[in-house]
């Protein structure tokens, strides 16, 4: 077995007015999917046929021989006509909706659909399935006010929305019958994504989701639903409070006392606001403290594939990249498959063999909590 992705669009006739658009909105997805035989390719294929897009996309990545960089999908490979999960990702702030390849293609050999969903203006470029080259909002960067990621947010949860409901539309687009229509459903996503995911948690179709080290200073937690649904919690590492309070510390000893104080009190509070939050998920989801999990050596773009394109920026020497890149995808894909299959003793024993790289953000009785279930 080999892995196909193809692409289109969907047009949501509602615009979002917090990109100041009045058109109808686009929304860019990449479908990966297993395919009959062997495949393989190169990362630039992602922007085929404009292949020449990742050298202009990233200048400075390295290798020298970037445009060679292996993968293992194949564009618009054979279709199997057969049902199986589906993970929706959405991507971060910046990221291109397919900037996650260390986790899809294993994700696509274990048995799932990944439907990578674009938000278009929030990425550097992007480059629709239609063929222009679209650049991000101008201004985006700046806008990091609290309202106006939350603003952003909401818009983006709009985007996976709509995807989630035009799922038919999607699969007879790409070639797959009704009998091809998943069963169940988890999203996924990291940074902004993992707030737009959690956003879209509610819909009725969503049997559990996945948080890739989540911007949780953005979140809303009195709007967040009490669901019967699983939630995945990974997060780098340094962020539990007396992590960040101690790194605060090291980081100020010989700045003055007014910047020393200053250093420590945001440590404080940003510990804190991480304590609340989580504990505010934990009420409103069904959760375990082996689901809120903390990788070992881990930074907030591990989370991704950045290190792929960029190796010679990775200082941190306690682990590799790829055994980081091997954990998430140990952890998420186990824990999909214990959602799909109700087998949590699996995933359980997976976290409990695998202490030395996971560490839980909150100590607990190790019993899953679900409102009148136990496991």
């Amino acid at each position: 077995m080999g892995i196909g992705r193809r692409t289109l669009e969907l047009l949501d006739p509602t615009p979002r007015s917090f990109y100041e658009k009045k058109d109808p909105r686009i929304i860019p997805l990449s479908f990966f999917y297993p395919t009959p035989g062997a495949t393989k390719g190169h990362y630039a294929d992602l922007y085929a046929p404009r292949q020449d897009l990742l050298r202009f996309i990233y200048p400075k990545a390295a290798p020298e021989s970037l445009e060679e960089l292996p993968a293992r999908f194949q564009n618009n490979a054979p279709l199997i006509n057969r049902a199986r999960p589906l993970v929706v990702f959405s991507h971060g702030l910046m990221a291109d909706r397919d900037f996650y390849l260390f986790l899809i293609e294993p994700l696509v050999e274990a048995g799932f659909h990944v439907l990578c969903t674009g938000h278009l203006y929030d990425t550097d470029w992007t480059l629709l399935p239609s063929g222009p080259l679209v650049p991000m909002k101008e201004g985006l960067l700046a806008e990091a006010s609290l309202p106006q990621r939350q603003q952003q947010i909401a818009a983006r949860v709009l985007d996976l929305r709509f995807v989630l409901d035009h799922l038919p539309e999607v699969f007879a687009r790409m070639g797959l019958g009704e009998d091809s229509l998943p069963e169940s459903i988890f999203l996924c996503g990291h940074s902004l994504g993992a707030m737009t995911a959690l956003g879209a948690m509610d819909h009725p179709r969503v049997q559990a989701g996945a948080l890739l080290d989540g911007a949780f200073r953005y979140l809303q937690p009195e709007n967040l639903p009490v669901l019967q649904k699983p939630l995945l919690n990974l997060r780098r590492d340094g962020i539990s409070y007396a992590q960040r309070l101690q790194k605060a510390i090291e980081r100020s000893q010989r700045k003055s006392p007014e910047a020393f104080r200053r250093s420590v009190w945001h440590a404080h509070e940003e510990g804190m606001k991480e304590r609340e939050y989580s504990k505010r998920l934990k009420e409103r989801f069904c959760v375990d403290p082996r689901f809120f999990l903390s990788l070992r050596a881990s930074v907030h773009m591990s989370f991704c594939d950045w290190f792929l394109l960029y190796p010679q920026e990775w200082t941190e020497m306690q682990r590799s990249v790829a055994e980081i890149h091997e954990e998430i995808v140990t952890l998420v894909g186990g824990f999909f498959l214990a959602c799909l299959h109700q087998r949590w003793a699996d995933y359980f024993e997976l976290v409990n063999k695998n202490t030395s790289f996971a560490s839980r953000l909150e100590e607990g009785s190790g019993q899953m909590v679900e409102r009148g279930h136990k496991t």
